[in-house]
């Protein structure tokens, strides 16, 4: 397996894709124009938005956090969360690849509280939510009902090479 781009989700409350969204190697970038049309429709239906990153990158990157925080302001009072799958591990014998998922969420100060110190910056704090470890054999054929399966396949070139 070879990573070859991030590729991320747009996820409602039940984890179900809302809209799928292609990037490089480096990042991805979510759309604004179809954030703001789900968010408009279904206030806090945004569960979060996932995406794939490179082999072993288990922390947000500094895009990662920015965006968080831009989404924290604009969906304020729901909540926004930011989740991350990265390869851990590869067995090219067994074919077991090792993931962990890990979601963060963005905490932004209540509006009340920053009008009280309004010239003072609005205070924004990012939380490990929860991660999760887990072994996928064969991503290609896995047959599962995961969202980040269709995330890992867009993301990895996979080689078909039997070893004798």
């Amino acid at each position: 397996m070879i990573f070859i781009k991030e590729t991320g989700a747009i996820l409602g409350q039940s984890r179900q894709i809302l809209h799928v969204v292609e990037g490089n190697a480096g990042m991805v970038v979510f759309p604004t124009d179809v954030i703001y049309k789900i968010h408009k429709i279904t206030s806090g239906q945004i569960f979060a938005f996932s995406h794939v990153h490179p082999d072993g990158m288990t922390i947000l990157s500094h895009e990662d956090e920015t965006t968080l925080f831009a989404q924290s302001l604009w969906f304020y009072p729901y909540p926004c969360r930011m989740i991350t799958i990265t390869l851990m591990r590869s067995d090219p014998f067994t074919k077991e690849h090792a993931f962990r998922e890990t979601c963060y969420v963005g905490l932004l100060e209540a509006k009340e509280t920053w009008l009280l110190h309004k010239d003072q910056k609005r205070k924004f704090e990012i939380i490990r939510e929860w991660d999760r470890d887990f072994i996928i054999e064969e991503p290609q054929k896995a047959m599962n009902d995961w969202y980040g399966l269709i995330l890992i396949r867009k993301s990895y070139e996979f080689e078909n090479k039997r070893v004798n």
